[in-house]
């Protein structure tokens, strides 16, 4: 006998675009390589679950695990590109709670903290024209950049968490903590090497990211200041886009801007986020 509750079964509510358009994904990342009109389905009972469990939290398998439960053409979430893993999320968020979503924010003029919402289908507008891949130019050569995977990203969080932490218990020992910044520091220049996927010089192009990390090490500083400055404008460039509030307090009526924070602890949650 046919059981009739397969017909009650989850189906996709949003249907989503990827903004990188797949061009560093592959069969392996993507089902068919397929990047626009993905399905996106609502969490179900463990996806809940899933995204309050605070250690899959910070090694980041639950939100892998959520994307491949409510994007199940994702094959490899870990692949991702930040800016994609951010579309498929608010899209995970309107599938299961709506469009809608409520925010609290303090003013920073008066200090009054109030509620309101925010629509969801505009900040998914706004990956339309997300431009993800850029070039820089040094001299003769030009450096292709595009954002962290979710892989990197994660990885990148964990190398922090671990020395901030060590930071704090070293106390006064100048030795370890000479160290631990040191490692701080070579964390900060890793993470903008990351970036960089390919250098060309118009004819020949080096893409092993060994070779290009050796070459900015090796290179005039000037070349690594150029970077720097190059991923910091991109940055602004592939973040989400401030939120123009005004303070609902009468007497105040202050205008400032807040960005939507993708803490997944509040963010899916049914209630406020911060």
């Amino acid at each position: 006998m046919k059981n009739f509750l397969a017909q009650h079964a989850r189906q996709p509510k949003v249907f989503i675009d990827l903004p990188s358009k797949g061009i560093f994904y592959n069969g392996l990342t993507i089902q068919d390589n397929q990047h626009t009109q993905i399905p996106v389905f609502g969490m179900n009972t463990m996806d809940e679950i899933m995204l309050k469990t605070p250690d899959a939290l910070f090694t980041g398998e639950s939100t892998v695990k959520v994307i491949k439960s409510c994007a199940p053409t994702i094959l490899n979430p870990w692949n991702l590109l930040s800016v994609d893993i951010e579309q498929v999320l608010i899209a995970i968020r309107m599938a299961t709670y709506g469009d809608k979503m409520s925010m609290e924010s303090e003013c920073p003029e008066c200090k009054n903290s109030y509620t309101f919402d925010i629509d969801l289908n505009n900040m998914l507008s706004n990956f339309s024209e997300l431009e993800v891949i850029t070039k820089i130019q040094y001299k003769d050569l030009h450096l292709i950049l595009r954002p962290l995977t979710y892989q990197e990203s994660t990885n990148v969080s964990k190398r922090n968490y671990a020395i901030q932490k060590n930071i704090a218990t070293a106390e006064n020992n100048e030795e370890v903590l000479a160290n631990l910044y040191k490692d701080l520091n070579s964390l900060t220049l890793d993470i903008n090497l990351m970036h960089i996927v390919e250098i060309t010089d118009g004819e020949e192009a080096e893409n092993d990211h060994a070779v290009i990390k050796e070459f900015i090490h090796s290179a005039d500083s000037e070349l690594y200041d150029i970077v720097k400055n190059g991923l910091s404008n991109l940055t602004k460039k592939w973040a989400l886009p401030l939120l123009p509030l005004q303070c609902a307090n009468q007497e105040c009526r202050h205008s400032y801007s807040s960005k939507l924070d993708l803490d997944y602890s509040s963010f899916f949650e049914r209630g406020s986020s911060h």
